[in-house]
């Protein structure tokens, strides 16, 4: 899971001794010598930046330096960390059901396999270019189709003809149909070495 907290805190450090101090030191980024690491801060901000916008973020304050965060002295703190707290439950709860959703859902290979095809067969659809010897055998096919049948039909030609671009073709018109007729048609469309189960002829 992955979450995004910014914490925005104000006041003079200087007040309470400086970067040096024991307590600044829990809320900056400071270098070998306790002075305030810029480049640090500078990547910090970038790292904000590239948060994808899908993950969760919360952004809180501004909150007043009190040193550092008191809850035992100021209620303001108090109240400021028990909201940290509860959002982040919250978060971390809702990130773990909807791993637990995700995870529910079984995975149907036949269906998937499926898919593949007819995405395929869809894609090469669109970029059929009909021509007179196509129409010839879009013709020839519909006939067939529309008759009682009985047997197969085969279309064949030497490699490069377009053959899987005519036959998603005529697969595309036979599942875009809105008539009654194509409602109640069962088209099964099936091309070799779309994936690793059609990568042969059995």
């Amino acid at each position: 899971a992955a979450l995004g907290y910014s914490r925005k805190i104000e006041g003079d450090l200087t007040e309470w001794g400086g970067p040096k101090n024991a307590i600044a030191q829990q809320y900056l980024d400071l270098n070998q010598d306790g002075v305030l690491d810029s480049e640090a801060h500078t990547m910090v901000a970038e790292m904000g930046s590239m948060i994808p916008e899908h993950v969760p973020k919360r952004s809180y304050g501004p909150l007043q330096w009190g040193p550092g965060i008191s809850p035992d002295t100021k209620d303001e703190h108090k109240q400021y960390l028990a909201q940290i707290a509860d959002d982040f439950s919250q978060d971390l709860l809702e990130s773990v059901k909807q791993a637990v959703r995700v995870a529910a859902v079984k995975r149907d290979f036949v269906v998937e396999e499926i898919q593949h095809h007819l995405r395929f067969a869809l894609t090469r659809a669109r970029g059929f270019c009909q021509t007179a010897s196509t129409q010839i055998c879009c013709d020839a096919v519909n006939t067939y189709l529309a008759s009682e049948g009985g047997q197969g039909y085969v279309i064949h030609a030497c490699s490069g003809a377009g053959k899987t671009s005519l036959m998603s073709h005529l697969m595309a018109e036979q599942v875009g149909g809105s008539d009654e007729a194509s409602a109640k048609k069962v088209v099964v469309a099936r091309f070799l070495g779309i994936t690793p189960s059609s990568s042969t002829v059995r």
